[in-house]
């Protein structure tokens, strides 16, 4: 979904983050069973699935049936049309 111009760079930096992220929660996931336990780490991942899901919903613009080309044209700022 980046821009074709910086598509390969964004990517490498998308990944960087997600490997850094899953770094970071994977050593953090022993303190939290510590912490909130079982019932508090189930709950804890159903509040964060339905805050993305409700925004989700609300924010994220629907692009059934459109290009490529279509998606990136709704996100380019107005001047550049």
């Amino acid at each position: 979904m980046l821009p074709a111009k910086v598509r390969s760079l964004g990517n490498g930096l998308l990944g960087f983050l997600e490997s850094l992220t899953l770094f970071v929660v994977t050593k953090s996931v022993p303190i939290w069973f510590e912490t909130l336990g079982v019932h508090g780490i189930f709950f804890m991942s159903a509040c964060f699935t339905i805050g993305l899901m409700v925004f989700s919903f609300f924010f994220m613009p629907e692009t059934t049936g459109l290009t490529l080309e279509e998606i990136e044209e709704m996100y380019r700022p107005k001047q550049q049309k």
